[in-house]
């Protein structure tokens, strides 16, 4: 019984030292719980398909001016060609309507000569090209004329 009582009391006797060594203040660390979710991705976010980077490769920037220097060429080209087709011109333009047909029909090749058009250019594939995207003169091979109306301007 007298051990007992030794053990019992050495039990609950915090006065000697070894016992147990509790940690300081400054010894203890903190311990989280570990996550529920290791890494957020949920399977509802479609995963990216594309990037952020830019489209179009900037070190083809010659290229790209010589483009739109085209394409601002082209809708020149089609402005000036649709002006030249025009009622308001043909109205006192005798020299084109003798160019025509008896289908209204102009050879691209005079249109090319004209004064405008060739300081233009005198890329005859250039100009029918352009001449494509004209909602008021239509193209057939190496002929324009104007989409509605041309009967009028017939010689």
């Amino acid at each position: 019984m007298n051990m007992r009582t030794n053990t019992a009391q050495n039990r609950y006797d915090h006065s000697t030292s070894d016992q147990i060594n509790w940690p300081t203040v400054g010894q203890v660390q903190p311990q989280l719980p570990p996550p529920l979710i290791t890494s957020f991705q949920p399977s509802w976010f479609p995963p990216p398909q594309y990037s952020f980077m830019s489209v179009v490769d900037l070190s083809d920037i010659p290229n790209l001016r010589r483009l739109a220097l085209r394409s601002d060429l082209s809708s020149r080209i089609v402005s000036q060609i649709e002006y030249y087709f025009s009622d308001e011109n043909l109205v006192r333009d005798d020299y084109l309507k003798s160019l025509m047909d008896n289908q209204g029909w102009v050879d691209v090749f005079f249109i090319a000569e004209f004064r405008r058009i060739r300081g233009m250019t005198d890329d005859i594939d250039l100009i029918l090209r352009s001449m494509g995207s004209s909602t008021t003169v239509e193209v057939q091979v190496f002929r324009l004329r104007k989409r509605h109306g041309w009967e009028r301007w017939i010689l």
